[in-house]
């Protein structure tokens, strides 16, 4: 690791004295030094603690490490439960940031804050050696030193407090009176914050040492005067940790006979008690027996009465299964015969709207039929008349057509006259003038006039034969209607038999139906005489006094045996319920005694590897010197016994540096 010096010069032209903000990265070691007019002391900035990245109960030297607590006890409670716990001080270093203050602004000491103040009024210094007090003395005489606040023992208090009450009798004693850990707790701590001093003091010194290395000068009387501050609080610190230290063993070995007084006590107590126990699971087990034999003869004399009981029992029950499967016979056959009654009702329903729906369609098709007949004769008178005319217009038709062709005969030579006469008339006028032109448009309109009769006999001929077609082609439609007539006659009788068929089966399948529910009736009848008949005879067995007397016994019976096992299972539980609590608290009460016996063990061999003699060596040690013992402390802490998580780390490895 380089070191370097850095001058940092501030003049302040203000009288609010505002300070000096310096911000370094928290891996290096910084020394600042500063000289304000009229002052010769000096002050020393240390690296701010380490920012933890999980949340922990404390970030001050005075919190003791934790050590696990005594087992519970036999009534279920922590041994240090009932005994108010001393008050903690917890120093809450500020985390270092750009907007925070600098560390020189907080007490060197944790004692010096106000909180601990209170806690520290107790002079230590009297009960120093005479040196001690005397450096002591000249510490607070240095005007550049700053005051040196008294140690106090924070286990004093509680030591004193646990001698008064060592006189008090054991047996009106709590648990947590006795095995409490305020006191240890009180001690460690003033273990760990004595040496928590003796590695600052040391550290202080190293790195007064270092820096005079680096600046490559000789030891000066201001050096010196500022090694006067930390060689005293090794000093100090390192008697407060020794005596500290024997006063936690000598706690310790008290604590043991205590232990062992009140585990003896204990002990007698569970053994009275168990004694007592065994005495009352002895009379409830002769209490048990004498009802075990009282029961087995009620049971010899119930058992008779319930055989007698099961045969009637069993009467009883084949009557009722009887009576309950007549009950269900009766209820199905009612049932049964609803359903056939409303079945009857349904065809009967759907019988008479078929035969309404088939009457209905009769008569449609009656009058449908008497319709077609009278459509089909008209038709057929009609069919004849157009015969009739058909034959009379063939029949001109054929003399008007041999009229016509005499006629044609006769035209005809005539018109082969006139035609050859206008065709000589055209071609002897072909070169004329305009006016024989006029003549011989008058020659083919008299020629027209002429052939008119002849067309006038040809238009009549084809409106004949037109006539003729039409009349043809109303035959061939009228013959196609009577044929659709006569088929849909045809197709109306079938479905008339049809419907007479299904009506016929109907009416069978409904007298067939009703006779059948006749039937069921008449069984339901028998039945329901059978019944009523059973169950006249079983009520008038049950009015008899015979009966209920009977009944009366056997209810009684069952009864006293559901309350003699009752009692019976209530007393057994009772009993495992009891043996199995003494078994519990003794097999607890043992548990705890090992557990403490543990606990003692682990305390004595973690605190006497901590304090060795080897501590002794801090006080008059070199630089080298103070550096090998600290790391022969941490070397001991880390091969004791002690489990990882319990083991306390009384110096960390930023002071071991």
């Amino acid at each position: 690791m380089t070191k370097g010096v850095v001058k940092v010069e501030h003049k302040n032209l203000s009288t609010s004295q505002s300070p000096i903000h310096l911000h370094v990265s928290e891996d290096a070691p910084v020394h600042l030094h500063f000289e304000p007019p009229n002052f010769c002391g000096n002050e020393q900035v240390k690296q701010a603690p380490e920012v933890r990245k999980y949340p922990v109960k404390s970030h001050g030297p005075y919190q003791v490490p934790w050590i696990p607590p005594p087992a519970k006890t036999s009534k279920g409670k922590f041994a240090y439960a009932t005994r108010p716990a001393t008050r903690k001080v917890n120093v809450m270093y500020p985390r270092r940031s750009t907007s925070a203050d600098s560390i020189i602004h907080h007490p060197d000491d944790p004692l010096e804050d106000p909180v601990l103040r209170e806690a520290t009024r107790y002079d230590e210094r009297d009960e120093l050696p005479e040196n001690d007090r005397r450096l002591c003395a000249s510490r607070q005489s240095m005007e550049p030193v700053r005051e040196s606040r008294p140690v106090r023992f924070a286990g004093e208090l509680s030591q004193k407090r646990s001698h008064n009450t060592e006189n008090i009798d054991l047996d009106g004693m709590e648990d947590g009176a006795l095995w409490t850990t305020s006191v240890m707790e009180q001690w460690a701590n003033d273990v760990e914050n004595a040496i928590a001093h003796v590695a600052r003091a040391a550290r202080s010194v190293e790195q007064y040492l270092d820096e005079i290395m680096a600046e490559g000068r000789q030891v000066t009387t201001r050096d010196m005067n500022r090694l006067n501050q930390p060689k005293d609080d090794l000093v100090l610190h390192g008697e407060v940790a020794v005596r500290a230290g024997r006063e936690l063993c000598r706690w310790a070995s008290s604590v043991k006979q205590q232990q062992e007084r009140f585990l003896t006590h204990k002990l007698q107590n569970v053994s009275s008690r168990e004694n007592a126990m065994q005495s009352e699971i002895h009379r409830l087990k002769e209490s048990l027996d004498r009802t075990t034999v009282e029961l087995e003869e009620t049971q010899k004399r119930l058992g008779s009465q319930q055989n007698e009981s099961a045969r009637f029992t069993s009467v009883t029950e084949s009557l009722e299964t009887v009576r309950a499967h007549l009950q269900r016979e009766l209820r199905q056959r009612e049932s049964e015969c609803n359903r056939l009654s409303t079945q009857v009702r349904g065809l009967e329903c759907r019988l008479a709207e078929e035969r309404a729906t088939l009457q209905t369609r009769l008569e449609s098709s009656v009058a449908t039929v008497a319709q077609l007949s009278e459509t089909k004769e008209a038709l057929k008178r009609a069919a004849r008349a157009q015969k009739k005319r058909a034959d009379q217009a063939e029949k001109s038709l054929k003399d008007l057509l041999e009229r016509l062709g005499k006629t044609d005969g006769r035209i005809t030579p005539c018109e082969e006259v006139v035609d050859r006469r206008y065709a000589r008339e055209d071609n002897e006028h072909v070169g004329g003038n305009v006016g024989d032109g006029a003549s011989r448009s008058y020659s083919p309109s008299s020629a027209s006039k002429q052939r008119t009769p002849r067309d006038n006999s040809t238009r009549r001929a084809s409106s004949r034969d037109a006539h003729l077609e039409k009349l043809q082609e109303e035959n061939e439609h009228l013959r196609d209607i009577a044929a659709k007539c006569e088929r849909r006659m045809a197709t109306a009788e079938h479905e008339m038999e049809e419907l007479r068929t299904s009506l016929m089966q109907c009416e069978s399948m409904l007298h067939d139906q009703q006779r059948d529910a006749d039937a069921q009736a008449h069984k339901l009848r028998v039945l329901t005489e059978q019944l009523q008949a059973r169950k006249n005879s079983r009520d008038e067995r049950e009015k008899s006094p015979t009966y209920q007397k009977e009944t009366q016994l056997v209810e009684e019976l069952r009864r006293q045996l559901a309350e003699a096992r009752n009692e019976r299972e209530q007393v057994e539980h009772a009993a495992e319920i009891r043996s199995a609590e003494l078994r519990a608290q003794l097999t607890q009460a043992d548990a705890t005694n090992r557990s403490l016996q543990a606990y003692l063990t682990f305390l004595k061999r973690s605190y006497a590897s901590v304090f060795q003699p080897d501590l002794a060596q801090l006080l008059g040690g070199s630089k080298n010197g103070i550096n090998c013992n600290l790391f022969k402390v941490q070397n001991t802490l880390e091969t004791s016994d002690m489990s990882p998580g319990l083991s306390p780390q009384a110096v960390t490895r930023e002071q071991h540096r």
